[in-house]
């Protein structure tokens, strides 16, 4: 069995941060950083590229930061199937919107020690009801399904 350096690994503290939460709060900083060159931009409109951990992160953030509008693109059916809501605040119109002109999309990768640590403290404040812990006996199967296109949760825990 190999060991994982320690050097990478980030502490969360305990208190106040229940497993599911916990285990979210990288995808969660990933969330914090994007937010942060998007200029933070309270009364925006927010569209989030996919609805994996980090896409649902990401609008999670967004809403918390007073976005005016978010809008997620890519289908999550277990987080549907889950029955977790997508929180988005609507337009006062729904008909398709024609771009005309340049457009800023900003993007992101990774994250610094400050999101990871906003992350930390906001994370547990979070519907995280579209994350399910598994047994670590389960992770073959999960890995199966994942690669197979069978259902799987938006996010799984494995925990020995």
């Amino acid at each position: 069995m190999r060991r994982v350096p320690a050097r990478p690994a980030q502490r969360v503290p305990a208190a106040g941060i229940v497993e599911p939460a916990a285990g979210i709060v990288e995808q969660a900083a990933n969330a914090v950083h994007a937010w942060s060159p998007a200029g933070a931009p309270a009364g925006a409109r927010v569209g989030v590229f996919g609805a994996g951990a980090i896409g649902l992160s990401c609008l999670l953030v967004a809403l918390a930061g007073e976005a005016a509008y978010v809008e997620v693109a890519g289908c999550a059916p277990a987080a549907r199937r889950s029955g977790w809501a997508w929180p988005t605040r609507r337009p006062a119109s729904t008909r398709p919107a024609l771009v005309r002109g340049e457009q800023r999309v900003p993007g992101s990768f990774a994250y610094t020690d400050e999101d990871f640590a906003t992350a930390v403290r906001t994370v547990g404040e979070w519907d995280v009801s579209w994350v399910r812990t598994c047994p670590l006996a389960d992770g073959a199967e999960l890995f199966t399904a994942l690669m197979n296109g069978r259902d799987t949760p938006v996010k799984a825990l494995l925990s020995p």
